[in-house]
């Protein structure tokens, strides 16, 4: 059975999702993030979703458009926060959360709900994936059996996401092939600091270079 409350999601084809060793059509079907398989080492994006208010479901999410246009509504209306969000420009945002304030009534007062502008900040198969979703999720009865529509382009995705997986698992296949086998210098013992939340701001990249002063 489903819970109709905020749901964390991590997109089908995040490139910390080990796409050969992971259920993915049960999970586009059932959501449960437990059928994902991680790579070690590698932070995915999470996402988490509200339930679409009924206002913005019915006037402005499932209106007659495209099935497509639909997920990408309900993907705006839908998550309020993301976490370790890195931009299809490369910047790197460790917490996202909708800035503006919008007037609902019947839900309690006004909703953070993401902007037009906010929908390049993420890739577009990571909007379509959890907009479909969020799309399904916003009519899920209380105890009614999981299930959620695919979204459309799926398929494309896919193709697209596994071939990258292959080169990132031949790259990783390849540094460790080339990894010396002799004694290596100890380190540090000092872990590296992780990106500190800001007030809304991307930061760079976990590992990325530092340019010098």
């Amino acid at each position: 059975m489903e819970s109709t409350k905020l749901k964390k999601l991590i997109s089908t084809f995040d490139p910390a999702v080990n796409i050969g060793r992971s259920l993915i059509s049960r999970y586009q079907q059932e959501r449960d993030i437990t059928l994902l398989e991680l790579r070690a080492g590698v932070q995915p994006t999470l996402y988490y979703l509200r339930r679409i208010p009924n206002g913005l479901l019915l006037r402005y999410v499932d209106v007659p458009v495209e099935e497509q246009l639909k997920h990408i509504r309900a993907f705006e209306c839908a998550v309020v926060r993301a976490e370790h969000l890195t931009t299809p420009d490369g910047q790197y945002w460790p917490v996202w959360e909708p800035a503006q304030m919008l007037e609902q009534p019947g839900v309690g007062g006004a909703l953070a709900v993401m902007q037009p502008a906010d929908l390049e900040l993420f890739p577009p198969d990571d909007v379509l994936d959890i907009g479909a979703a969020a799309y399904g999720h916003a009519f899920l009865r209380h105890g009614s059996v999981r299930s959620y529509p695919v979204p459309p382009s799926s398929p494309h995705a896919l193709e697209r996401a596994i071939a990258a997986s292959m080169q990132l698992h031949g790259a990783e296949s390849r540094s460790l092939s080339a990894a010396p086998s002799g004694p290596q210098e100890p380190s540090s013992g000092q872990p590296e600091e992780p990106p500190t939340p800001g007030s809304g701001q991307p930061s760079a990249p976990p590992g990325a270079a530092t340019a010098a002063g």
